[in-house]
């Protein structure tokens, strides 16, 4: 690659699976969503056959997931949280989820934060991090 080429993220169609309990979807390990002049890199994020088969030869997804994870660290602040989840839901997510640094999860929809999610009800209240 030439130098000062734009590098494009890997495709999101890396792996799939059934994040707590659902079926018929994938986790897209690396989805690119943008906003107010940013773009951010979701390496954690779910999507439905039917929200991929919207982009099938798209390299890079610039519509949210269904479901954006986010994972704590000890340098996150609650308003960076709070952008990102605004970012999100402007561009189509439908949960927001947070991974504290506990491993305890916090789901959220447009209409605040929810006791379980609704598109994966299975997915436990706390991951064990060992």
């Amino acid at each position: 690659m030439r130098r000062g080429a734009a590098q494009l993220p890997a495709a999101t169609r890396h792996g799939f699976g059934r994040p707590g309990g659902t079926t018929e979807n994938s986790p897209a390990l690396e989805c690119w969503v943008r906003g107010d002049a940013i773009r951010k890199s979701r390496r954690h994020a779910w999507v439905s056959h039917e929200r991929r088969k919207s982009k099938p030869h798209d390299p890079l997804f610039f519509i949210a997931p269904e479901i954006c994870v986010e994972v704590e660290s000890p340098s996150n602040s609650h308003a960076e949280f709070m952008e990102r989840q605004r970012l999100y839901f402007e561009q189509g997510a439908v949960e927001f989820w947070i991974c504290g640094l506990l491993g305890e999860m916090t789901f959220q929809d447009r209409t605040g934060e929810i006791p379980t999610s609704k598109l994966g009800p299975a997915f436990p209240q706390k991951i064990d991090l060992d």
